[in-house]
């Protein structure tokens, strides 16, 4: 089944992540921190007369892993158009799992959420009540 998507939909969450990257390489070039965007993973579907044919992979990661201060950093960045809330439904299951494990083992965990209506971007504390 092939799917397609609009461009807006495509390109979502791009900006949010060219700013982060940008912010990312800044630390790594101060000797800050060294954070890197996680690829999604991409099967390969085929090959013929060059054009190659493919689909995303559900992913198994969030968005970036790095280090800051001897620690681990792990966190996703999310986008949505809600003025004054967060899905929690924009998280998938494996993403929440992911975050508190790390959390759980010492890691700095949090979401970076962008709201693009206020033109803003939240970071939002990976939290567990004891």
């Amino acid at each position: 089944m092939k799917k397609t998507y609009s461009r807006s939909h495509a390109n979502r969450g791009a900006v949010l992540e060219r700013l982060i990257d940008m912010t990312n390489n800044q630390y790594r070039n101060k000797g800050v921190a060294d954070i890197r965007k996680v690829p999604t993973p991409v099967q390969i579907t085929g090959n013929k007369a060059g054009k190659v044919t493919s689909y995303t992979q559900k992913g198994e990661w969030v968005d970036y892993v790095g280090i800051i201060e001897s620690r681990t950093i792990v966190f996703d960045a999310k986008e949505t158009s809600e003025r004054t809330n967060f899905p929690l439904k924009n998280i998938s299951e494996h993403q929440y799992e992911l975050l508190k494990s790390w959390h759980q083992k010492g890691a700095h965990a949090f979401l970076l959420v962008s709201f693009t209506k206020l033109d803003e971007i939240k970071y939002i504390f990976w939290q567990l009540k004891r």
